[in-house]
């Protein structure tokens, strides 16, 4: 019996992310834009919006508006829910159910 034949590796396509500037394998980007209202391609890699979100969040000046990276196009809740862990997105809401409470709106 003649030995297995050696499969070639093959290297992965590689995209920017254009936030950190590495090269990020597709799987490493999400699946959807940041807001449902960008129409800019997906240039930012989860790992890099997950920080974006998460410095939005702990901000000292705080605002529950977080934008996209990219495009400034507000996230709303799903959004920033999907992007971040579940323990992140607690926090962010309990912010902005403290600052609905104290607005004079």
């Amino acid at each position: 019996m003649a030995p297995a034949a050696k499969r070639r590796r093959v290297k992965a396509i590689t995209y920017p992310c254009h936030t950190c500037l590495e090269d990020r394998t597709a799987g490493l980007f999400p699946d959807y834009n940041p807001t449902l209202t960008c129409d800019h391609l997906i240039n930012t890699c989860k790992r890099c919006l997950k920080q974006w979100i998460e410095s939005q969040i702990e901000t000292t000046v705080f605002n529950p508006h977080i934008k996209c990276p990219q495009c400034n196009e507000k996230m709303n809740s799903m959004d920033v829910e999907m992007a971040i862990p579940k323990k992140m997105f607690t926090r962010w809401v309990a912010k902005c159910s403290i600052i609905f409470i104290h607005c004079k709106c």
